[in-house]
C-alpha cells in the first residue's frame, strides 16, 4: 500500500485509483500536484466518474484505464494532453483492483522551440560581429549602429532565459506554492508602482480601479508575476497617447490597452510559448510574456482569456 506521504514527496503527481465490487472506480489516495494539475478536490466525492463528469482532465483518466484493462496487462504507458501540454502517464498494477497513475510532462517538443528562439539572437550577434571584423568596426557611423543591434540581440537573449526559467519553475511539478490570505487589491497597487514611472515617459495614459479589499489564498510572488508581465505587454505593444485600464473586482480582473493590432486569428495564440501576432514583428519580445500569465492562471485555477476590438483596444479577462 502506498501512503499520502509517500506520494505527496514526489516531483510528479501521482493518482490511485481502486476498483470497486460494480467495477466502478474510486480515487483513493492523489497527491497535492495531481490534484492542481488536473484541477479537482478528492474531498468532493471519491467517484472517478462522478469527477470525470464535470472534469475533461479526469475523463482523459477513465479512458486510459479502459484502455488499460483491456490489454491484460500489468504495466503501460499512455500520452495525456491537458491543454497545450503533452503528459506521459505511467499506468501499473499495485494489486489485483489497484492502479497507480504517474503523470510527468514531456519536454521534447518545449526543448525544439526553446532551441529555435535561442539560435535567433545567437546567430544575428556572430552576424554582426563577424561584419565588423571583416571592417565595419573601421567606420565609426557603422560600429556605433552595429553594436547597439548587438546590445539589443543581448538583452532579448537575457530576456528569453529569465522567461524560459521563470516558465521551468511553473511548470515544476515538485513546486508547491507558498499560499497565504492576501489582498489581491493591496498586492495589485505595489506590483503597479514602478510602472507608473514608466507609463509617464511613454506619454501613455495609465488608470486603475481596485474593488475595496479583495481577499484571496494564492501565492503572492506569483500574483506580482501576473500582474507585472500583464502590464508590461501592454506598454509594450502600446501605441503613442494610447492607454492602459486595470480593473480589479471581486470575479476577477480586466486589462484593456489600445495597441497595435492583433488579428482575430492570432488572439487565442497569444497564450502559447514563443506565439507573437504579425503585427508585432518589428518589437522586441519573447513572445513568453502572456504564456507565463496564462501558467500562473493555472495555477491559481482561475480562467484567462483575450480579445482585440476592430478599433485595436486590446482586452485580457481573468475570472477568478
Amino acid at each position: 500500500m502506498v501512503s499520502d506521504e509517500l506520494i505527496d514527496k514526489s516531483k510528479f503527481a501521482y493518482i490511485i485509483v481502486e476498483k470497486q465490487i460494480d467495477s466502478s472506480f474510486n480515487i483513493e489516495l492523489a497527491n497535492q500536484t495531481a490534484k492542481r494539475l488536473l484541477n479537482f478536490d478528492r474531498s468532493e466525492d471519491k467517484s472517478l466518474a462522478a469527477l470525470a463528469a464535470k472534469n475533461k482532465n479526469l475523463a482523459c483518466l477513465v479512458d486510459i484505464i479502459e484502455q488499460f484493462e483491456a490489454t491484460n496487462t500489468d504495466y503501460k504507458r499512455y500520452t495525456l494532453q491537458l491543454g497545450n501540454d503533452l503528459y506521459t502517464t505511467h499506468i501499473s498494477k499495485i494489486d489485483e483492483n489497484q492502479y497507480l497513475f504517474e503523470i510527468l510532462k514531456e519536454y521534447k517538443h518545449d526543448i525544439s522551440e526553446i532551441s529555435h528562439e535561442l539560435k535567433r539572437p545567437i546567430q544575428n550577434i556572430k552576424t554582426l560581429t563577424e561584419t565588423l571584423l571583416m571592417g565595419a568596426k573601421d567606420k565609426p557611423v557603422m560600429c556605433d549602429k552595429f553594436l547597439n543591434n548587438i546590445n539589443d540581440e543581448i538583452d532579448r537573449l537575457s530576456d528569453l532565459v529569465k522567461n524560459l526559467l521563470k516558465l521551468s519553475q511553473l511548470g515544476d511539478l515538485s513546486t508547491l506554492m507558498s499560499t497565504a490570505e492576501s489582498d489581491l487589491s493591496e498586492l495589485t497597487h505595489k506590483a503597479s508602482k514602478s510602472f507608473k514611472e514608466k507609463v509617464e515617459t511613454k506619454s501613455i495614459m495609465f488608470e486603475m480601479f481596485c474593488d475595496g479589499v479583495i481577499p484571496k489564498k494564492i501565492d503572492s510572488d506569483l500574483y506580482n508575476h501576473l500582474i507585472t508581465n500583464l502590464l508590461d505587454n501592454a506598454l509594450k505593444y502600446n501605441v503613442p497617447e494610447g492607454f492602459i485600464d486595470l480593473c480589479l473586482t471581486k470575479k476577477g480582473l480586466k486589462l484593456r490597452n489600445s495597441s497595435i493590432g492583433v488579428k482575430e486569428e492570432d488572439v487565442n495564440e497569444l497564450f502559447k510559448k514563443f506565439s507573437r501576432s504579425a503585427s508585432s514583428a518589428r518589437i522586441a519580445g519573447t513572445g513568453l510574456g502572456l504564456t507565463i500569465v496564462k501558467d500562473i492562471c493555472d495555477l491559481f485555477s482561475w480562467k484567462a482569456s483575450a480579445t482585440c476590438s476592430e478599433d485595436n483596444v486590446f482586452e485580457i479577462n481573468i475570472e477568478f
